[in-house]
């Protein structure tokens, strides 16, 4: 769609007013100031003083009494309100948290205004300014809490609504999964860090920043104001730590190692490892003698963090047996040149490929009993990790503030295969900078800029050692001649229930990055809080990747797919070159308001409307190509020069869709008691790896070719694996994305009651529900109508073959009954945060990019969408978290062992925990290869018979589901069984932390820490075999893999 010029003008409109806020790294306090008969004090001063800098900002009261101070840095402050005729009052310790609006009133005396007022009274915890749902993790929580990996994101899951990804578990490494919030795709989410979006396509972090380094963050799950938006997802907003007018730091060291550790469920020995976490926070007043004294005025902060881990992990597959890799086998396999039994179901010699004869090396014997049958000794992988992370604030007067942020962490990791042989370098970058700048005008006006740069870098590479001399070997010429991969290491061989071989699959390179420029203005006008605001963003991909050549077998000649392997029967084959060569670039405008309007003393009222705008997506260097389905051409134009036309349009989005709508409601029932409902819209891009596929389609000089074998004799083999008599039919992957491209929108609504018991508890009981339209899928839509015969007579387009589409039919459904329970630390020294998660999440489609474990990630056109609706991936019904921080109640000051021997041993302990109850996902079966002769790369169902799912007494990893339930649909028809029909296996986790505190001088102490995750070692199965393959699946139905074993990790900080 093209640009409209009264939208673009409106939004332009709203640049031109003054610089503004990002409300992605403060805190905003409002309230209203009367007399004690309730009358209202107009131009009354509010300061609020941040107590560890002793910076001032300070606001007026309107007309109406009320007052607003917005953009203020997250910490304790002291808030001082003064006005003429009344006496001074002050509130010693209000904490502002991330994200937060909070709303405190005061209620001034008469009297002379050099008399002070001190009230200590702490600040509700009821949220009375807005309808948003979500939870903030302290500083206290982020640092104390046990954290597998020291991963921030894991805590994410303790909030309402939040899971995990499927296959992990609390306390794992999210940053490599992201999390899903209630109910939508993982990559529906955005991360900020100080302002900075640092996800990428997966909708995962790029990098960790070190824990110690994260003063707080807040997960906004629901019902956001206008200034909220980008993607439909949670909004994680996190905040690193500043510098105060004192200095102080630490260092840490943590530790592990495999003695330490249990024994995985289905390992008969531990894995090696060796890990070390170590670095360090520094910060106070910048000082430079005679020039600056930074105290009151300018203040750093820096961190570093290395991490070195050797791992050895033992990972399992299912390898030939002797008698197999001689062709003997215990089942039927049929001679694919006359369609009969071989004699004793054996393979003559004679018959065995060479090419395959020479690759039955990478494969080890058999060393584990079971379906199962191989258990890797010491596959390593190598995990080396560095980052800097550095912040500076300058108060440059007291209406004008100066801030920057810059991060860079590296990992040149070495990943490794289940077989040693196989290892391949996967080095990342990831860069952060960032400069912003908060000025307030006449007391009241707040406006807050900035610019933040975001950029990482993929660089996946062959590992030193790739053998160069085993491809010349196999004596297939194109392995030599095509592309720069194939020259040295193993081709990609994949074998449907067993485990593949090949080097590195992909070298080469992927940059992405992001330009964001943020700008807000915020003011009080009477009872109306009001922020607008505009955003423009800059997305950009460089990529240039060659892939391995490859080789598919799929038991579809002889019944079975390693047999066919061995017989030099692949289904299909690739030649190998450059997969992707593409500079992509999209930019975005977002224009938003916001007016928060405190109608009465129990009622605010909360309206937005957000504006999003994209601009098309182009390649500067005209090497990436869309496909256009009515004329069956690729487009833009080809050139002279063999590239595509560079900045053209490729994909556009219907930005009439981009009116997003925001209303929320909190009611104060009582004092402490308030109502919260609201709905709004939200709306969604195409996230980049679908885009990124655009610089994939061939053009000339392309060199990644397709070759299909015959669907009832095979007409390729490994001998000669890329016959020339097929090559002009050997037309490689297309993919496109429709031209004019909607947004995916989601509509969400729901209703809370918050209830503040005592001082320092507070309950929140809501309903959640939300409904998504235009969900992005991966359609085939170059399937053939199943059936006999020639396959591209019956392809819709038979020019090609396969054809990927990118579009926006899919749909999503959520409703959740949700929990919270929270209790503040108070002189017990005890707090606990409990969330409750019942819900349902159903779907039409799964993720495109990165997918799901045990799901597809593809639709065949064969099949509507309304037909693919089901449980959705992301479905967990069932969970609870519940955390724990209590400081034990021994030493002086405390209840026992308060003097003598006894408070000096028992004195400083706290005691942390984190438990996770969850019920299993649920997940499809699908029958591999390509049954339906459609020559489709997306799987099909299997038809369902009866009720796969045992009881839960019957439920065994040898046996989860009952595999009898399910059959083979008549040939040529697609099976009924439908999405997610069996469910998984849930978790019950408990990691817990025991932390001492010692006092090393006046202001310096020394913290010993010892961490155990699933320290009950209970057993957390992975999903069950869903691949439906009658009589040669083994692992049908069973359970082969667990989730972490107990784990234990020592640490110790020193701090100052």
């Amino acid at each position: 769609m093209r640009v409209y010029p009264p939208l673009f003008a409106g939004i332009l409109l709203l640049t031109a007013l003054p610089p503004m806020l990002g409300q992605l790294q403060t805190a905003t306090l409002t309230g209203s100031v009367t007399d004690a008969s309730g009358g209202v004090v107009a131009d009354a001063t509010v300061t609020a003083e941040h107590i560890a800098t002793h910076q001032p900002f300070t606001a007026k009261t309107t007309g109406s009494g009320d007052y607003a101070l917005p953009s203020l840095p997250v910490g304790d402050y002291r808030i001082t309100v003064e006005a003429k005729g009344f006496e001074k009052e002050v509130r010693p310790n209000v904490a502002l948290n991330v994200g937060q609006t909070l709303s405190i009133d005061f209620q001034m005396a008469v009297g002379a205004t050099t008399q002070t007022v001190e009230v200590n009274a702490q600040a509700p915890l009821v949220d009375t300014s807005d309808a948003t749902t979500g939870q903030v993790v302290n500083s206290r929580e982020v640092e104390a809490l046990p954290l597998n990996q020291r991963d921030f994101l894991a805590l994410t899951t303790l909030t309402a609504g939040v899971l995990p990804p499927r296959g992990m578990v609390q306390g794992g490494n999210l940053n490599n999964g992201g999390f899903v919030v209630h109910g939508l795709m993982r990559t529906a989410n955005i991360v900020w860090l100080n302002g900075a979006m640092i996800v990428q396509g997966n909708g995962a972090t790029t990098f960790l920043p070190n824990v110690d380094a994260i003063q707080e963050f807040q997960v906004k799950t629901g019902l956001y104001g206008a200034d909220y938006g980008v993607m439909p997802g949670g909004q994680l907003i996190a905040v690193t730590k500043s510098g105060t007018n004192m200095l102080h730091g630490e260092g840490f060291e943590y530790f592990r190692n495999d003695a330490m550790d249990a024994r995985n469920f289905f390992s008969q020995t531990k894995p090696g490892l060796k890990r070390n976490d170590f670095g360090g926070t520094f910060g106070g007043p910048i000082y430079i003698p005679k020039v600056v004294n930074g105290k009151d005025k300018a203040w750093f902060f820096v961190s570093y963090e290395k991490l070195i881990q050797h791992a050895f992990n033992p990972t399992q597959g299912v390898v030939p047996t002797d008698a197999q890799k001689n062709g003997v086998f215990s089942t039927t396999i049929i001679d694919p040149t006359n369609g009969q039994p071989f004699l004793n179901n054996s393979i003559p010699a004679n018959r065995i490929n060479p090419v395959a004869q020479q690759l039955l090396q990478f494969w080890p014997a058999p060393n584990t009993a079971g379906p199962v049958n191989y258990t890797s000794p010491n596959s390593s992988a190598d995990t080396f990790t560095n980052q800097v992370l550095t912040r500076i604030d300058y108060q440059s007067s007291p209406t004008d503030r100066w801030w920057g942020q810059f991060v860079r962490d590296s990992t040149p990791n070495l990943l490794a295969s289940p077989f040693n042989v196989f290892t391949a370098l996967s080095p990342l970058s990831s860069w952060v900078g960032s400069i912003g700048n908060v000025k307030t005008f006449n007391g009241q006006y707040v406006n807050d800029a900035s610019l933040n740069y975001f950029r990482r870098g993929y660089f996946p590479a062959n590992a030193p050692g790739a053998s160069c001399n085993f491809p010349a070997s196999l004596n297939i010429p194109q392995l030599l001649t095509h592309g720069v991969i194939d020259k040295c290491g193993v081709p990609d061989v994949s074998i449907v229930g067993y485990s593949g071989i090949g080097d590195a699959s992909v070298v080469g390179a992927v940059v992405i990055g992001n330009w964001w420029a943020a700008d807000t203005f915020s003011f009080n006008k009477s009872s109306h809080f009001l922020r607008m605001g505009v955003d423009y963003r800059q997305n950009w991909y460089y990529l240039d990747e060659n892939a391995r050549s490859s080789f598919t077998f799929a038991a579809r000649y002889s019944k079975n797919a390693f047999a066919d392997f061995l017989l030099g029967d692949p289904t299909t084959t690739t030649l190998g070159g450059q997969i992707l060569d593409a500079n992509l670039h999209q930019n975005s405008m977002y224009g938003w308001i916001q007016d928060d309007w405190k109608v009465n003393s129990r009622l605010t009222v909360n309206l937005g409307l957000r504006y999003e705008y994209r601009f098309p997506w182009s390649d500067k260097r005209g090497l990436s190509s869309n496909f256009d389905l009515a004329t069956q051409t690729l487009f833009p134009p080809l050139q002279a020069n063999g590239r595509y036309q560079p900045g053209a349009p490729l994909v556009e989005y219907r930005n009439l869709e981009g009116f997003l709508p925001r209303i929320g409601m909190a009611y104060r029932l009582t004092n402490n008691t308030v109502l919260r409902t609201g709905f709004g819209i939200n709306a969604g891009e195409l996230i980049a790896g679908a885009p990124q596929n655009l610089g994939a389609n061939p053009r000339p000089g392309s060199l990644n070719l397709v070759f299909n074998s015959g669907v009832t004799a095979p007409t390729i083999s490994l001998s000669n694996p890329f016959p020339s008599a097929l090559a002009t039919t050997a037309t490689p992957t297309i993919r496109g994305i429709p031209l004019s491209l909607p947004l995916t929108t989601v509509q969400e609504w729901g209703f809370s009651v918050e209830h503040q018991m005592g001082h320092n508890v507070l309950l929140d009981v809501s309903y959640d529900g939300s409904h998504t339209v235009h969900e992005y899928e991966a359609v085939q839509v170059n399937d053939a109508a199943p059936g006999p015969g020639s396959m591209a007579s019956r392809r819709p387009y038979p020019n090609y073959q396969s054809i990927v589409f990118y579009e926006g039919d899919g749909e999503g459904w959520f409703d959740a009954l949700e929990a919270k329970i929270e209790k503040r630390p108070g002189n017990e020294g005890l707090s606990l945060l409990g969330a409750f998660t019942w819900s349902k999440a159903l779907a039409t489609t799964d993720e495109i990019v990165g997918g799901t474990p045990n799901e597809v990630t593809s639709r065949s056109r064969n099949i509507s969408v309304q037909a693919n609706k089901g449980l959705s991936s992301s479905n967990i019904p069932l969970r609870f978290v519940f955390s724990v921080d209590y400081q034990l109640p021994f030493g002086a000051g405390k209840m026992f062992a308060t003097t003598g021997v006894a408070s000096k041993i028992l004195a400083g302990w706290s005691l942390l925990t984190i438990t996770t109850l969850q019920s299993g996902p649920w997940f499809s079966v699908f029958l591999p290869g390509d049954p339906l002769a459609a020559g489709s790369t997306s799987s099909q169902w299997p038809n369902r018979v009866c009720n796969p799912n045992l009881p839960t007494s019957q439920r065994t990893v040898q046996h989860w589901f009952d595999t009898n339930c399910f059959a083979t649909p008549p040939q040529y028809t697609y099976g009924n069984a439908g999405r997610s029909t069996v469910e998984g296996p849930g978790i019950i986790d408990l990691d817990l932390a025991l932390h001492r505190m010692f006092a090393l001088a006046e202001r310096a102490q020394v913290e010993f820490r010892a961490e155990a995750f699933n320290s009950i070692n209970h057993p957390n199965f992975t999903l069950p075999g869903n691949q439906f393959i009658p009589g040669t699946n083994t692992s049908f139905g069973v359970v082969t893999g667990a989730l972490d074993p107990r784990q234990i990790q020592l640490g110790l900080k020193i701090l100052f």
